[in-house]
Order: structure tokens, then C-alpha cells, then sequence
């Protein structure tokens, strides 16, 4: 290095008079060309505000106190808030669903029940209803843009049984109804999976996307990590028990999964393909830690070698 930069300098000192003077005596006697051979660039400076995205402004009618759907308008709600997608505007003074509600679930009077809206400031309403169907229940949202009167320019309907959940189906009519609002479908009928340690436990947990539903998913004598969703949504897990080797386990069932194809070892990763149909471990067996993929669809799970 002591030998480049002495050279490096002298190079530059010997270029240096050579472009000037190509620049005072321009060949053929033409004019000299500016110095600025990018030009200037003027920018106005302006004291008004950076626009703002403008959020669709929507309300949330009101339940009829008592009513099935008491619960879905209160999630509709929450969910809307959370989404940060739109401008969420409060009811109107008044038991608007109570008073204007007809058999059909329409406002009494259209014209009114605009007016109502408008002047809370809302674009668009949404209705959540709940209806009893024998051992089920309907549940329903409809989106209603003032601009175009009362009839909701979009509807979704899901029928629930006694094994499903309402707040589930709720969070699914959520995304179907962001959709509708923003070309986007919302998050909220997606489930967050993490490993929470407390004391000497790491318990796999699982919590709605609203921060809602907090439930241990493992036991607690089982030291987990890497939850991962598989087929079905069904969540699968490493653990160990009693300091033993950590095996694959699948959410309720007690025993660990048989495993064909891979040796004898600890699972320290667990990952599925996007479409939940090929499984991935990190497996730490003779000396090494080694990765292998295959599935779980089908009894007993099997998985070689990448």
C-alpha cells in the first residue's frame, strides 16, 4: 500500500492540468461547455400538508338489546377498529336498530335512516345479525353505502353449529367484509401460534389475531417449541418429556407422532409447506443436526432426507 498511493497521487496530479486545459481551449474553436453538466434541479418548497389517506367512514348499527346478535356487532366492531382500514364513526343518538328495524332487517323509513347515519358522519353501515335455526345459528353482516340508499351492496351469511365457533365465523365475516371495503381480505380469522415460558414451562399458546382467546395448546409437564399449523389447521409441536429426546407431537394427541424414514434423534424445528401438505424437521442425530421432509396426512408420518 505504501508504494500504490504515491503513484496513485502522482497519476492524478499529471490528469488533472491536462482536462483543465481541454476545457479552456475547446477543440475547433467552440464554446467552452458549463462546468454544470447536470443542470439544476429547483424544488418548491410549500407550507400545505402531506395528504393524508383518506379511510371509508363506517358505522356499526347498534344491537337490539338482548338479541342474538349482540355479540357479533361487538366483534364487528372491535375487528373494524383493530384493521386500522377504515374510519370508524359512532352511532347515532337513538336505539337506531330498535326503531327502524322492520321484520326484514331494513329501516322503517330510508330516508330518515340516512339522514340519521349521515349526520354521524358515516359512508357506509354495517349490520351484524344472529338468527336461531333449530340446533344452529345463522350469522350474517351486510354493508350498507348511503350513497346508494339501504340496500346492503354486499351480504355474507355462515350457518353455525353447536361444534363451531361463533367467534371464528364472526372474525371470517370480519375478513369477508374488509374485503368488500378495500379489495383486501381482512386478518382476523387467522390464529397467532408462540411458545410462552413461565417458571420451568414452555407451553405451546395460541391467541386470535384480535389479542382475544388466549389457550394452552400443550401440556405443561411437556418442554415445547416450534409450533407450526399443519393439514387442517391442526397444530403440531417438538416437545420433550422427563428430559427425554424432543419427538413430534400433534394437538390432542397425547402420545408423540411415529415417525418412518428418519433416525432416532431431537426435533429442534417443525415447518409446513404453504399449503400445509409437506412437513419439514430439523432433526439433531448421529453428531450432526440434518434436515428431512414428508408428511403427516397419513398414519404413520414419514419423512427422508433433503
Amino acid at each position: 500500500m505504501r508504494l500504490i498511493v504515491p503513484a496513485l497521487a502522482s497519476v492524478l496530479a499529471l490528469a488533472a492540468p491536462t482536462v483543465a486545459s481541454a476545457a479552456e481551449t475547446p477543440a475547433g474553436g467552440a464554446t467552452a461547455a458549463s462546468d454544470d453538466l447536470l443542470g439544476d434541479l429547483t424544488v418548491a418548497a410549500s407550507k400545505r400538508p402531506t395528504p393524508a389517506l383518506r379511510l371509508p367512514k363506517v358505522g356499526v348499527e347498534e344491537p337490539v338489546a338482548g338479541a342474538l346478535d349482540g355479540g357479533l356487532a361487538a366483534l364487528v366492531r372491535r375487528d373494524l377498529e383493530l384493521s386500522f382500514e377504515v374510519d370508524l364513526v359512532a352511532a347515532p343518538a337513538g336505539p337506531v336498530a330498535e326503531a327502524d328495524a322492520t321484520a326484514e332487517g331494513a329501516p322503517e323509513d330510508p330516508a330518515a335512516y340516512v339522514e340519521r347515519w349521515r349526520g354521524a358522519g358515516a359512508e357506509f353501515v354495517v349490520r351484524a345479525s344472529a338468527e336461531a335455526r333449530g340446533a344452529e345459528t345463522v350469522l350474517s353482516v351486510a354493508l350498507v353505502d348511503l350513497s346508494e340508499g339501504i340496500s346492503p351492496v354486499f351480504k355474507r351469511s355462515i350457518v353455525v353449529g353447536p361444534e363451531v365457533s361463533a367467534r371464528d365465523v364472526g372474525h371470517r365475516l370480519v375478513d369477508a367484509l374488509l374485503g368488500a371495503l378495500t379489495g383486501y381480505s381482512g386478518p382476523f380469522a387467522s390464529e397467532l401460534a408462540f411458545i410462552r415460558t413461565r417458571g420451568g414451562e414452555r407451553q405451546v399458546f395460541t391467541i386470535d389475531a384480535d389479542g382475544e382467546d388466549l389457550r394452552a395448546r400443550s401440556p405443561a409437564e411437556q418442554l415445547a417449541l416450534s409450533p407450526a399449523f399443519g393439514p387442517g389447521h391442526v397444530l403440531y409441536w417438538a416437545a420433550s418429556v422427563d428430559r427425554g429426546r424432543y419427538r413430534l407431537y400433534r394437538d390432542g394427541d397425547p402420545e408423540p407422532l411415529a415417525l418412518e424414514g428418519a433416525p432416532r434423534g431431537s426435533i429442534y424445528g417443525v415447518a409446513f409447506s404453504e399449503d400445509r401438505t409437506a412437513l419439514a424437521l430439523s432433526l439433531a442425530a448421529d453428531g450432526g443436526v440434518r434436515v428431512f421432509v414428508g408428511a403427516v396426512a397419513e398414519e404413520p408420518a414419514h419423512a427422508v432426507e433433503l
